[in-house]
């Protein structure tokens, strides 16, 4: 009896300190790496993660080739058509997204292209896009296509009005000021006056909105309203 407490006791040890079992190490966390083909790379190069032929600066998950510019493109990557009125001398030219100009049916560089052909506005012609080139291109520090004129992180595309845009931009209202780094009026004055968003044009710097206004006769801010100029 004495044989089989012993061995009874053993036996439950051994079952309570099977239960103290270590805790599994936690899984490893899986970061995704960027990878980057280096700027000074010619032609096309083999980009074994993505399984194509990539150009110079792709990053993979980022750029993707575009076979008609010859470089890496980002997302919204657009092209301009253009339509020429030979009579007239006219140039008329729309942009679009795309992201591969070989089954893009506007820009595609072989076979007909299927954008809507638009009238000239002199002589009332019908006129038909016979000509396609990039209008913006990958900026890799800002990760976003971007068009001339781009300032990093303070503009973006606007395909509205076809430029780089700011903040405050109202299209067709305002145009960028590179030295004010914002959107601002036709008639802005740099250092003197500044786009008031809430009344749609450029005031002074020292503007109250609903209170005062820019006098163009006084070059000042006024308390409206304003009938004595000096």
């Amino acid at each position: 009896m004495k044989h089989l407490a012993i061995l009874a006791a053993a036996f439950l040890a051994g079952c309570g300190s099977a239960a103290d079992v270590a805790p599994a190490a936690p899984a490893a966390v899986v970061v995704e790496e960027i990878s980057v083909i280096p700027p000074g790379s010619r032609g096309e190069t083999a980009c074994a993660r993505c399984h194509m032929e990539v150009y110079a600066g792709h990053v993979c998950g980022r750029t993707v080739p575009c076979r008609f510019c010859g470089r890496e493109i980002g997302a919204g990557h657009r092209h301009i058509l253009e339509w020429t009125c030979v009579p007239c001398h006219r140039t008329y030219s729309a942009s679009h997204v795309c992201l591969d100009a070989r089954t893009c049916p506007t820009c595609r560089p072989t076979g007909l292209r299927r954008m809507p052909p638009r009238a000239c506005d002199g002589c009332g012609g019908v006129l038909t896009a016979t000509r396609a080139r990039p209008a913006t291109t990958y900026c890799a520090e800002c990760n976003q296509e971007a068009a001339p004129g781009h300032i990093h992180g303070k503009t973006v595309y606007c395909g509205t009005c076809e430029r780089e845009a700011g903040a405050n931009h109202v299209h067709g209202a305002t145009r960028m000021c590179s030295d004010c780094g914002r959107e601002v009026a036709p008639d802005h004055q740099h250092g003197v006056t500044a786009f008031c968003p809430a009344c749609g044009r450029d005031q002074g710097l020292e503007h109250k909105h609903g209170l005062t206004a820019w006098c163009l006769r006084c070059h000042a801010e006024k308390v409206e309203p304003h009938t004595v100029h000096h």
